[in-house]
């Protein structure tokens, strides 16, 4: 289960979810926690993906783990009118997305699939980033600078190449500490 301080994401090798659906559930703001707390109590499987993100706090910028889908959580399940109510009557849950007929939209399962597999085992989302991708710098001494990456490492670390001074320069950095250009 997931909790907006410590997301979990479920993976496809998971058999049993394979004949469950994927609902949408909306929160009601700052109440994510107990939400996510209440539908696992409850016995929903639910999926709260996060990404990083670079926050500036005074003159000090933090990495924060940020909701990619503030106020969204997913559960998978397979809904009856019982499940409907009692997901839609659970503290900390506005209700599930419906269609126009009312009743609850599912998720189509390659989107849901896409979506798992661009996240790892504790929830966040990669950033997306490849070789050759322009990215700016949004933290640190080269803050606004532009520059492409050159590689990315399996720690995570990204080494860029950016001019400065008239000079070609190599530097390896964190990912929250750049951000694509142009999304």
């Amino acid at each position: 289960m997931s909790y907006s301080s410590a997301p979990r994401t479920l993976t496809s090798a998971e058999p049993k979810l394979a004949t469950k659906k994927w609902y949408v559930a909306e929160i009601l703001q700052s109440k994510s926690r107990y939400a996510l707390q209440n539908l696992k109590m409850q016995g929903f499987t639910t999926f709260y993906p996060h990404f990083q993100s670079c926050r500036k706090q005074g003159k000090i910028f933090r990495n924060v783990l940020v909701p990619l889908f503030p106020r969204y959580v997913f559960i998978n399940s397979a809904l009856d009118r019982k499940q409907v109510r009692l997901i839609n009557s659970t503290y900390g849950v506005r209700g599930l997305l419906t269609s126009d007929t009312r009743s609850p939209s599912s998720v189509s399962p390659a989107v849901m699939q896409d979506l798992l597999d661009r996240c790892d085992d504790a929830g966040i989302a990669s950033s997306g980033l490849s070789r050759g991708d322009e990215v700016r710098f949004i933290s640190g001494p080269f803050y606004g600078h532009l520059a492409s990456i050159e590689s990315l490492d399996a720690h995570g670390r990204i080494m860029v190449l950016f001019r400065l001074l008239g000079m070609e320069n190599r530097l390896v950095v964190e990912p929250a500490a750049i951000a694509p250009v142009g999304r």
